[in-house]
């Protein structure tokens, strides 16, 4: 019997990622994780596609944070394993893995082989200013399909939190 062989793609960087990161370095994330707006968009995520596991992702340097999370009590995974950071590459479009499984991209992926054992994914990049930060995405451990309807509302949900990490902080 013949072994298969599987493989996965870590995520390359975008030809922007200086800019980017320096973007990244200027939220402020540590007030993300606790506004209740936040947590109602990645709610309103899982929601609209059935799903319990939505996150909001930041790629920041060589960690994916998920600053705030549904149905996740991971607080993120490496760069290189990400599926977010796939999606920062197409920041004009919701970046989508009906079956990781089935994907020679992500089929040897830890996260897909090993817990959580990811099958689905879909993100819609956090654009700011024409950098890719990270996404709005969702996830589960079977294979979905998404409706262009779904990655309409995914596409919105995510400029909505993109407004939201924008905003100045208070003054102190």
């Amino acid at each position: 019997m013949k072994e298969r062989l599987t493989f996965f793609s870590p995520p390359p960087l975008p030809a922007d990622e200086d800019a980017r990161q320096a973007a990244v370095d200027a939220l402020p994330l540590a007030r993300a994780a606790g506004d209740p707006r936040l947590a109602a968009i990645v709610a309103e995520a899982a929601a609209l596609f059935g799903l319990d596991a939505a996150v909001i992702s930041i790629i920041d340097g060589d960690r994916q944070r998920w600053v705030v999370r549904h149905g996740v009590g991971e607080e993120g995974t490496p760069r290189a394993i990400s599926f977010c950071g796939h999606a920062l590459l197409t920041p004009d479009k919701v970046f989508t893995v009906p079956d990781a499984r089935a994907d020679r991209r992500f089929a040897g992926n830890p996260l897909v082989t090993g817990a959580p054992r990811l099958r689905f994914y879909a993100g819609a990049p956090l654009v700011q200013d024409g950098a890719a930060l990270g996404a709005l995405c969702v996830i589960d451990q079977a294979p979905h399909k998404v409706s262009d309807a779904q990655r309409a509302e995914l596409a919105r949900l995510a400029a909505e939190a993109v407004a939201i990490l924008s905003e100045p902080s208070p003054a102190g």
